[in-house]
């Protein structure tokens, strides 16, 4: 008997012993500490009734370096951005530009008068009226619309100023958005027409007294097409934006909610425009007799259910073009703009099915992820902007998407469009305790319970690195969970 455990203790030094050696062997000194950082996550109580998924990998090899659940399915919220634009940018081409046409119809008469109609037919632009590009100020582009029309003979309109939005469908706002969502500036979807980002300010005053009705100042853009109720009291010092702001985009009608300090004067908040394309052409009709032409104020529009009279000959006078998608699409991921990508997504839909809608936009990114060879089983996708609890993707599908936008001739300009950790955007504020650069650019996501982050790091070795990490149901503070992941991906970009 001793001699056979003597030999057994010789067996299990000889052939055991060498494979647990190899086993330590196999996890490179520089990566250990990334997968201490991994295995805290796993074991953390404040996660512990949380779902996750989180994977890195090589971008070049392929390798995966780490993850946990990767196959996991969750809400990524915004980080759905990054498949959208990286999309658009395959699809698209970078310098795809946006356009609205200009048509007339009707006789001109030797007076001058156009007998006829004035038709802005749009295509999904969403930076027309945006302040963020010179090129793109409302009254210099309906002075180019005047200016034109003038060189048409044109100085009066007798008919209406036609919305064409048969380009897109009806829905402005997905129907799997939350009604809570809905109105408030970043809830404010994508038309064929947009204006002015389709956000709408309106200035609160105060009451006297805590309690009293807060009464609307001013609003900008004017909303003439919108119903508004008016339900916003005062509320204590220094209490901030407590406005919800409710909206029906069928028929314009919109419920304000909540309280604006006392202690302001003109408080400012922000909403969705219902119907931006009426206020699109409300704000032409109303520029056009600033620039000597007359118009009769009526206005009308054409959807993609509309009856149109194909016996009326319209002329093309004058097109607009937006920004390039690259410049478009730097806002998009960086600042986390939920209009541009919607616009972005449906015009995908558009391109590939000639509609545009939440449902062509999913189906052309899905049927081009198929095209890629990209498994999409298990990945739901309902939206562009990643507003919608509908959404599904994994960290192991997003370091797959982000290793294969890494292989196409768009990657450098993709890379660039995203926050840079530390410097930019919606990452400006992470890693601030941190002395030497962390090499980080990823598209964050962050809704009610949600958290999640996505994109490329540079470890110590020069290696570029796809990572992706997704936290959903969890009931403490997101900034507790954002703690959680900065550390991680601290620990992916310091890894060797």
């Amino acid at each position: 008997m001793k001699k056979r455990i003597f030999l057994l203790n010789i067996f299990c030094f000889l052939i055991v012993f060498p494979i647990l050696g190899q086993q330590n062997k196999s996890i490179p000194i520089g990566k250990q500490p990334l997968i201490e950082e991994m295995k805290r996550l796993e074991g953390n109580p404040i996660l512990a009734k949380s779902s996750w998924s989180l994977q890195v990998r090589n971008v070049k090899s392929g390798e995966i370096i780490i993850e946990s659940n990767a196959q996991k399915s969750l809400v990524p919220a915004s980080v759905m951005k990054a498949i959208t634009t990286g999309v658009a940018f395959v699809r698209l081409g970078s310098h795809y530009r946006f356009q609205t046409e200009f048509y007339y119809d009707g006789i001109l008469g030797l007076d001058s008068v156009l007998h006829g109609n004035i038709i802005v037919k749009g295509y999904g632009d969403p930076t027309f009226g945006s302040h963020r590009w010179k090129s793109t100020n409302a009254d210099l582009l309906f002075s180019e619309v005047a200016q034109e029309l003038k060189k048409n003979g044109i100085n009066k309109i007798d008919g209406a100023i036609i919305a064409d939005v048969s380009s897109f469908d009806i829905h402005q706002v997905s129907p799997t958005w939350q009604w809570g969502d809905i109105g408030n500036h970043y809830g404010a979807g994508a038309s064929a027409l947009n204006f002015n980002e389709n956000i709408y300010q309106v200035y609160f005053k105060p009451g006297s007294q805590i309690g009293d009705k807060a009464t609307i100042d001013s609003i900008f853009p004017a909303l003439n097409n919108v119903k508004i109720q008016n339900n916003v009291k005062t509320g204590a010092r220094r209490s901030g934006d407590n406005v919800n702001i409710y909206a029906d985009h069928f028929n314009g009608n919109c419920q304000m909610e909540g309280t604006v300090p006392i202690d302001s004067e003109n408080f400012m908040v922000k909403g969705a425009i219902p119907q931006p394309e009426i206020v699109f052409i409300n704000h032409l009709n109303n520029a056009l007799p600033s620039f000597g032409i007359k118009t009769s104020g009526k206005l009308s529009k054409i959807s993609h259910s509309s009856e149109i009279d194909t016996a009326k000959l319209q002329t093309l006078f004058h097109t607009i073009y937006s920004p390039s998608l690259q410049s478009i699409i730097n806002i998009t991921n960086k600042y986390s703009h939920n209009t541009f990508a919607e616009a972005i997504f449906k015009t995908i839909g558009w391109n590939r099915f000639s509609m545009g809608s939440f449902d062509t936009g999913n189906s052309a990114v899905t049927s081009f992820l198929k095209q890629q060879k990209l498994d999409v089983e298990g990945i739901q996708i309902r939206d562009g902007s990643g507003l919608s609890r509908n959404n599904l993707l994994s960290a192991d599908f997003l370091c797959t998407f982000l290793n294969f936008m890494y292989t196409q001739k768009c990657f450098d300009i993709y890379y660039e469009s995203l926050a840079e950790a530390g410097e930019s955007g919606t990452l400006r504020r992470l890693f601030q305790k941190q002395k030497t650069k962390i090499d980080i650019r990823a598209k964050s996501g962050t809704m009610n319970g949600i958290r999640a982050y996505a994109g490329y790091a540079t470890n110590k070795k020069g290696e570029l690195l796809s990572f992706a990490i997704i936290i959903n149901h969890f009931s403490t503070k997101s900034s507790d969970i954002r703690d959680i992941m900065e550390q991680l991906m601290l620990a992916i970009a310091q890894s060797e």
